[in-house]
């Protein structure tokens, strides 16, 4: 049994991340997206913004209060993702 939990237990050296882990992982991580259509010069509500998955990272949910309150550039289509380019 001692074998067996040492085994259990993992090596403490990193390694790195196979291929498949690498794309899962990007997939995993949830970005902010537009709750709805945001015309150009539209105000960040909490309320426009959702957490959700998307096919390229973004701005990261812990980072949602930085976009609180600051004015849209452009349009940001609904369930699109918002960047900090799309904001004054």
């Amino acid at each position: 049994m001692v074998r067996e939990i040492e085994a259990a237990r993992g090596y403490s050296t990193p390694r790195s991340f196979s291929p498949e882990e690498v794309k899962y992982r990007k997939y995993s991580k949830k970005s902010l997206v537009a709750a709805r259509d945001l015309a150009e010069g539209h105000i960040i509500a909490p309320d426009d913004l959702l957490f959700m998955r998307a096919d390229s990272l973004g701005v990261t949910p812990d980072q949602a209060e930085r976009l609180v309150n600051r004015k849209v550039r452009r349009l940001i289509a609904a369930y699109h993702l918002v960047t900090e380019d799309d904001l004054i």
